[in-house]
């Protein structure tokens, strides 16, 4: 028989290391720098513990439409810009044994 210390540790080895392989749903708590809750604010992800996907960073190109209207052949630059705001609920996939996550895209909740 296993004295109460032995056996209380091994709950508390149980409990923090829960295997985590499916994605979350995580809300933006910081924006410089990045911070994402999930777990409902059990973990907090910090920088060194995600990727962000270039989908939600600022994307600049030239763009070259032709045929336009009174002006045949168009050149121009574009930014299209991709903020993430507080509160902002984002899709988190683990990567191997949730060491760190991939921070997808925002997702809509309506």
């Amino acid at each position: 028989m296993q004295n109460w210390e032995v056996t209380l540790a091994k709950h508390f080895k149980d409990r923090n290391n829960e295997e985590i392989d499916e994605a979350v749903i995580g809300t933006i708590i910081s924006t410089n720098p990045i911070s994402v809750s999930i777990y409902n604010g059990q973990i907090i992800l910090n920088s060194n513990q995600y990727y962000v996907c270039e989908s939600l960073k600022n994307i600049t190109g030239t763009i070259n439409l032709e045929n336009v209207a009174d002006h045949g052949a168009l050149t121009t630059k574009f930014t299209i810009t991709r903020e993430l705001n507080i509160g902002d609920e984002v899709l988190c996939i683990p990567a191997a044994r949730g060491q760190k996550y991939f921070i997808v895209d925002k997702v809509a909740t309506t």
